[in-house]
């Protein structure tokens, strides 16, 4: 497969694993799988992305906050050549989301007692494997597995 058609395969492979990772449909609040930050390596046919999902709720409705509020599960797949995309690393985090009535007092409230944030924020692909960085996880390294 030449390096421009990997790329087209990343994407479809990407997609294909937001449909099959998709929550949407399974609560009227949740909001749908996203996936951001494709990072490829077109010469060693290696890519990567992260996926949000959101996978939970306490609310009962839109305005509600519910004891917890929204979970979410930010995960990194790796696709190798023309492998299945695989998951890598997982971690998630409770939002409790602010409401339409909520002072701004409240809202810095809720954000000063959040933990840190499981949302990855970094993402490269290195010769030898994956590197993964977020508040919560700290800097996380994952070698490629050997052909």
């Amino acid at each position: 497969m030449a390096k421009e058609e990997y790329e087209k395969y990343a994407k479809v492979k990407e997609e294909e694993t937001i449909k099959e990772n998709e929550h949407k449909g399974k609560h009227p609040l949740f909001r749908g799988t996203e996936a951001y930050n494709l990072v490829i390596d077109k010469k060693n046919k290696r890519a990567a992305f992260i996926l949000q999902e959101h996978i939970d709720t306490d609310r009962i409705t839109e305005g509600d906050r519910g004891s917890r509020g929204d979970q979410y599960r930010y995960s990194v797949w790796v696709i190798e050549g023309k492998k299945k995309p695989e998951m890598v690393f997982s971690d998630t985090e409770w939002i409790s989301p602010y409401t339409p009535n909520m002072s701004l007092n409240q809202q810095y409230e809720i954000a000063k007692s959040r933990a840190p944030s499981a949302e990855i924020d970094e993402l490269k692909l290195a010769e030898e494997g994956i590197l993964i960085k977020s508040d919560k996880a700290g800097l996380v390294k994952i070698k490629f597995k050997k052909k």
